[in-house]
């Protein structure tokens, strides 16, 4: 399955998947309200397939918020991401290179008998 790459669905997908884990609710309890079936739903939340306007609103209801709240928290989500990705690029160190076949420092050579 080729991979969704509008940015905005993948954000809402985000949003709902951590207002679920928010409120603790289980990914497979949004069948019954998005009248879906799991795997359905698995490609919505993984961001495969994008939420329809009519999901998006029957997922907030069964979240217990607004729609507002949830492309808000899509938006927030974004935000955070773009912010976490400068600093890790800006701090990205990489370990010093290492000899695989080197003996740690505390190794003792064996003695030939």
């Amino acid at each position: 399955m080729p991979a969704n790459t509008d940015t905005y669905s993948v954000s809402i997908a985000n949003a709902v998947r951590a207002e679920m884990e928010r409120r603790k609710k289980k990914f497979y309890e949004l069948c019954e309200p998005l009248n879906l079936s799991w795997p359905t739903v698995s490609g919505r939340l993984n961001g495969h397939k994008p939420f329809t306007l009519d999901e998006i609103e029957a997922a907030a209801v069964f979240l217990g918020i607004t729609v507002e709240d949830l492309h808000r928290s899509a938006r927030l989500g974004d935000e955070a991401t773009d912010r976490d990705t400068s600093t890790l690029e800006a701090s990205r160190i990489t370990p010093p290179q290492q000899d695989a076949w080197a003996q740690p420092s505390r190794a003792k050579a064996r003695r030939a008998s």
